[in-house]
């Protein structure tokens, strides 16, 4: 062999190696930056179940238009937490350069928890704790506010992401949606609500009652606040009507659901209330309503088989209704009064929501009745049952009867769409995140699933790197045979 041949040998052979060992730190490299990227930048393709990591495009939106810096203190109780938060504050981060996320070992950092701490509320094992720089403003987030438990307290839904971006709407811009129940006026408790009440906080709703009889009683905000009234038995005191007037003429939103009947159930009556209720009878008016004294009888017990008094509804065309309208979703109501629509304030607009089928008549409560049939010199349907009164800023429904937010009641799709459309409709800003809570098919199933993502692409490497370097090879032996 000659000396150049021999010289050409040597120089396919270090090129040959020199292939190899660049291919091979190219696959290295890839799995390096595969990892970093997606723990680091939150990149990468979501394929859990229900897309539990990919952000909503309300998120994204107050992500983007962030001014302040956003810290989200992670507290984590073991280093195998299979949960699926890591992933999901991640693409915060990801998603913001005003979004930084730490992680701080539970066990170990109870002088730095503890400043958050209230009377009211504790920090427990895998909470997050999501603040300004400065830490002045700041939301606690328990675990049972980012997941829905089963009674063995397994994790079976994530509402993760709206509570987060609650809490940074909040601390991006100090609002945040309370409902206020009123209370010391024999209201239907908000107790008695529980489902309603788990329904709205799930709505990201702040969800408590207000007194505003007690001088501690603080004052209502036309920005935050929105007032819910369920079912008072007394009338309100002169204080109180003017607290609730002056709340309402600053463009604030209130929701009554007034009843002058309630059927039992136990003693199979249908009880009457017939208290006057002067103050609350000036608001309504103030607004163009009136709540009737009367018993609305449905006259169809072909739908429900159930009461004359007990009888679908039918809603009318508006943005609160367009739901109900668009999926056909039923909605019925029990025990209603009749609501009039009066004409005399010309700044008012009104809308009616909800209507009573023409074959409905009411009984006046006022003039007494014995039975419910219907009988001469009784009106006759439709009726209005619900309400909407706008005056510049200012937003009051009103609906005849409470008895469609009961717990039983919310269990008709149309009852559950109705009450959280309203309120939806006359939330004063957006700062209730409608985001939906998602099922979990497993915590440990979701939680690997946020894995095909750039993982997925550095596997798809390692399979077509090694064809490569199989190529290279023959394409190596080819040459060599030549010389």
């Amino acid at each position: 062999m000659s000396p150049k041949r021999h010289a050409r040998k040597i120089s396919y052979s270090v090129s040959g190696n020199l292939l190899l060992g660049v291919i091979l730190c190219a696959i290295l490299a890839l799995n390096i930056a595969a990892g970093v990227l997606e723990k680091a930048l939150g990149l990468g393709i979501d394929v859990s179940s229900n897309h539990i990591y990919t952000l909503s495009s309300a998120t994204r939106e107050i992500l983007q238009d962030l001014d302040q810096e956003i810290v989200i203190y992670s507290l984590t109780s073991s280093s195998e937490d299979t949960s699926p938060l890591p992933v999901l504050l991640n693409r915060y981060a990801a998603a913001s350069p005003k979004v930084e996320v730490k992680e701080v070992n539970y066990a170990t950092s109870q002088s730095f928890y503890q400043q958050f701490e209230t009377a009211d509320q504790s920090i427990s094992a895998n909470s997050l704790i999501i603040t300004d720089r400065t830490g002045e403003r700041f939301r606690v987030l328990s675990p049972s506010d980012l997941f829905v438990y089963s009674n063995a307290y397994i994790p079976t839904a994530t509402k993760a992401e709206a509570k987060i971006t609650s809490a940074i709407h909040y601390i991006e811009t100090g609002i945040s949606m309370r409902l206020n129940f009123l209370s010391g006026h024999n209201e239907t408790s908000l107790s008695s609500l529980s489902v309603l009440k788990a329904q709205l906080e799930n709505q990201n709703y702040e969800v408590g009652t207000i007194n505003l009889s007690s001088a501690a009683a603080r004052k209502l905000s036309p920005q935050m606040d929105v007032l819910v009234v369920v079912s008072p038995k007394t009338d309100l005191s002169k204080e109180e009507y003017e607290a609730i007037r002056e709340f309402l003429d600053k463009g604030g939103r209130a929701l009554f659901l007034m009843d002058h009947s309630f059927f039992s159930k136990s003693q199979g009556q249908l009880f009457l209330y017939s208290n006057d209720m002067p103050y609350f009878d000036i608001l309504l008016k103030w607004y163009n309503l009136a709540l009737n004294s009367d018993v609305v009888v449905g006259g169809d017990p072909s739908y429900s088989g159930l009461r004359a008094t007990n009888f679908a509804v039918t809603a009318q065309k508006h943005i609160i209704t367009q739901k109900l309208l668009k999926n056909s979703d039923p909605v019925v109501f029990s025990d209603a009064s009749s609501v009039s629509l009066l004409d005399e304030h010309e700044d008012v607009a009104l809308s009616p929501l909800i209507t009573t089928p023409e074959s409905s008549h009411t009984k006046s409560i006022i003039k007494g009745f014995s039975n419910l049939l219907r009988e001469d010199g009784d009106p006759s349907g439709p009726f209005v049952l619900g309400a909407l009164a706008e005056r510049a800023d200012s937003k009051l429904v009103l609906f005849g009867t409470s008895s469609f937010v009961s717990n039983d009641s919310l269990e008709i799709a149309g009852n559950d769409q109705l009450i959280l459309d309203t309120l939806e409709y006359i939330s004063p800003t957006d700062a209730n995140i409608n985001i939906p809570a998602q099922p979990l098919r497993s915590v440990q199933e979701d939680s690997s699933g946020a894995g095909g993502s750039l993982q997925a692409v550095a596997s798809v490497g390692m399979v077509f790197l090694p064809l490569l370097i199989l190529l290279a090879g023959c394409l190596h032996i080819f040459r060599r045979k030549r010389l």
